[in-house]
């Protein structure tokens, strides 16, 4: 008998009804940032580009739950970030209910966007808790928040 799993997501703390997670792949490690990249579908309408665009930078989360099935132990996982990248892949199949469209979503965290910071500084004088207090106050307009 197989382990059942099964994956919720929420983006701005909603749950996303609409889309069903075809496919997970979490990326974590060493030196590593953590990424989630889903491949979730809807029945019916395809989600036009501008509405697909009003996810990225929106928070989400994804509860993974997992049970297994020869002890029927269930055990919960999750992962936060933001979503960094969405696009629409097109009509992979079709139902009884219509055509069925495939999307491509990637969660990363939020600190992800000090990759992009375009300053640089050296802290020389001052302890680890006062230079990570000095990054997220000159980078409040990236979204992170301490």
């Amino acid at each position: 008998m197989d382990d059942l799993t099964e994956v919720k997501l929420k983006v701005d703390g909603k749950a996303s009804d609409g889309f069903l997670v075809r496919r997970l792949s979490l990326k974590e490690g060493i030196c590593r940032i953590p990424t989630a990249e889903l491949v979730l579908c809807t029945k019916g309408d395809a989600i036009r580009m501008d509405e697909l665009e009003t996810y990225v930078e929106k928070a989400a989360s994804l509860e993974i739950s997992r049970t297994d099935a020869a002890t029927e132990r269930r055990t919960t996982r999750w992962f936060a970030g933001m979503v960094t990248s969405v696009e629409g892949c097109g009509v992979v199949a079709q139902s009884r209910d219509g055509e069925v469209f495939e999307y491509r979503m990637t969660i990363q965290p939020r600190l992800v966007n000090l990759c992009y910071s375009r300053s640089g500084r050296n802290f020389i004088q001052t302890t680890a808790l006062e230079a990570v207090k000095d990054i997220c106050e000159q980078n409040k307009n990236v979204g992170i928040a301490c």
